[in-house]
């Protein structure tokens, strides 16, 4: 990976992975978390995450609603890893672009 958007990338996605899995004391819902009860099709993400509406600039500049398209856009194989360790070397052998869609 080897750039700063990657490691960037790497991260957010760390940070939903533990708040998913409590291991932080975040609970999800305290920062407007919420799963998707819709289910993709193929080898993505079943952890999928809805995208509040934004009435203000500031919210959509939040950490929270820029990050969800990187969370959502992850393989299955990757979110859904049994330990955090598991998750960060099979995040960081996924190509850069591979893990974002804009």
């Amino acid at each position: 990976m080897g750039n700063i958007a990657g490691a960037s990338q790497n991260s957010t996605s760390d940070i939903y992975y533990k708040i998913f899995n409590g291991q932080v004391a975040v609970p999800a819902e305290l920062i407007d978390l919420e799963l998707s009860e819709r289910t993709s099709r193929g080898d993505h993400n079943q952890q999928k995450l809805n995208k509040p509406r934004t009435y203000t600039i500031e919210y959509q500049q939040s950490f929270v609603h820029r990050t969800i398209p990187e969370w959502n856009s992850l393989l299955s194989s990757v979110a859904q890893s049994d330990t955090v360790s598991t998750f960060k070397c099979r995040l960081s052998a996924l190509p850069y672009s591979a893990t974002t869609r804009r």
